[in-house]
């Protein structure tokens, strides 16, 4: 893990870093490593023994930042500044990858890149007789610079029409899906581990809280008084108020309940449909995009194939889709 921090002050971003750790040979839990995961790592407060408390109140409202409670409840594995110091790091780095423009209505803008120089392929655009053609059309060649692809432009309708069946059809799949699945009933296991492991430091912060406050109460009971009671007087107030957040924060815990999940083949059939049918639909192609974007790493158009990188982490353990296969659709007649 500490390479991990070592990389980012370096100034490698999270996809790099991943690149670097299974180049290594590393792994996390037996998984290869993703920029989801090294991010992750990067910006848990865990790794520096902090758990912050009070994000939200009791009506579900998010807290301001000024009202939240972090303690120290473990050993830390970095130091909380260095810690502090990466986060404004990550804070003022640029992103390594957007979801295309806000305006396009195209759904793989921004994740689709030439096979050949590895630039964007952009939306382009040519009017015809009775209509507005619009392609996708690799970046340095727009620019008027050189790159030998084959493939001057493709039809955008079509590729998308195109990439939105193979996304359905190869990523989300009955043994994908499964696993996801069987991957949240795991996530339920490990909550509940997480909720004791709150209540130990809610617990143990209260008690501490609770101390302190009965060494105060020995200060004003001292017949000889402390040097200045109006110290101690706010101190115990501020104590108290603390005592009743955590006790509200105890009381909530207690009143979660761990998700439970039962997989059966019906969830799996109405999970591959309900992908399926909010891509098709393309009703509102920005979120669309979003969404795809979130696990679709690079679409490659190379001479003789589509080559789609998605995120593991999001979408189980695949790493790639091949299309070889009459891969290239149909050209319209304004190409």
């Amino acid at each position: 893990m500490e390479d991990i921090f070592r990389y980012r002050e370096e100034g490698l971003g999270a996809k790099s870093i991943a690149m670097k750790l299974n180049d290594a040979g590393t792994t996390n839990r037996g998984k290869r490593w993703n920029k989801t995961m090294v991010y992750s790592i990067l910006k848990s407060e865990k790794v520096a023994g902090l758990i912050t408390f009070n994000r939200k109140a009791h009506n579900g409202t998010k807290n301001t930042p000024d009202q939240w409670i972090t303690v120290e409840s473990h050993e830390p594995i970095i130091s909380r500044d260095r810690f502090e110091r990466i986060q404004q790091i990550i804070e003022t780095a640029s992103p390594v990858k957007g979801s295309g423009s806000a305006k396009s209505t195209r759904l793989f803008t921004g994740m689709v890149r030439c096979g050949r120089c590895k630039e964007n392929m952009v939306i382009t655009s040519a009017t015809g007789r009775s209509a507005t053609y619009y392609y996708y059309e690799c970046q340095n060649r727009v620019n008027g610079r050189s790159c030998d692809t084959k493939h001057k432009r493709i039809s955008a309708g079509a590729l998308d029409d195109y990439l939105v069946e193979t996304v359905s059809s190869r990523i989300f799949t009955r043994e994908n899906l499964t696993q996801l699945i069987l991957d949240i009933n795991d996530l339920a296991g490990n909550w509940v581990k997480e909720n004791r492991r709150k209540r130990r430091v809610l617990l143990h912060e209260t008690e501490k809280l609770r101390q302190k406050n009965r060494r105060l109460y020995e200060l004003l009971e001292d017949p000889e008084g402390p040097a200045n009671l109006g110290d101690l007087i706010p101190r115990l107030r501020e104590n108290n108020d603390k005592i009743k957040v955590l006790e509200k924060d105890l009381e909530s815990l207690a009143q979660e309940k761990a998700p439970d999940f039962e997989i059966n083949d019906e969830m799996v059939d109405e999970m591959s449909v309900f992908f399926a049918d909010m891509m098709k639909s393309q009703n509102h192609p920005r979120k669309i995009r979003q969404f795809l974007s979130s696990f679709i790493e690079e679409i490659l158009i190379c001479d003789d194939e589509i080559r789609i990188t998605y995120d593991p982490a999001v979408i189980i353990d695949s790493t790639a889709v091949h299309s070889r296969k009459k891969w290239l659709p149909e050209l319209d007649s304004n190409q």
